[in-house]
């Protein structure tokens, strides 16, 4: 299937614009990777909002590619399904990473009731063995 010169031009223009849009990313992430390393905790939020928006920017249809000599539309679609499919599951794994933290900090909370409670008995057994022997 021969593109139009319209078309190229289009495909162009996406192309430009994903490569823009990485590039700004790529921008982003180094200037919040400096904020972390200086504990600036509110730039970091806000660099990581403009990441969210950034990566967020789709490329319209008509500036995307169309399917290749002796490719199908079915495949193509089976392809946003895989997509789709491995975004889902990157999401999944977020989702368990951040149940393990969260089971980690509590466990490190009982860790430090129980070590507080050992010190406190040791305090009071202590305090015994100071007291004066009353005759």
């Amino acid at each position: 299937m021969a593109e139009t010169p319209a078309q190229a031009a289009a495909i162009a223009r996406g192309a430009a614009m994903k490569d823009h849009r990485d590039k700004l990313v790529a921008a982003l992430e180094t200037e919040r990777n400096g904020y972390v390393v200086r504990g600036l905790k509110d730039r970091v939020e806000q660099v990581d909002a403009e990441i969210k928006r950034a990566k967020a920017v789709r490329i319209p249809k008509d500036l995307q590619p169309g399917p290749v000599d002796g490719e199908t539309p079915d495949r193509r679609r089976g392809s946003a399904k895989a997509a789709a499919a491995a975004a889902e599951a990157a999401e999944a794994a977020e989702a368990a990473e951040a149940a393990a933290a969260e089971a980690a900090a509590a466990e490190a909370a009982e860790a430090a009731e129980a070590a507080a409670a050992e010190a406190a008995a040791a305090e009071a057994a202590a305090a015994e063995v100071e007291k004066p022997a009353e005759s």
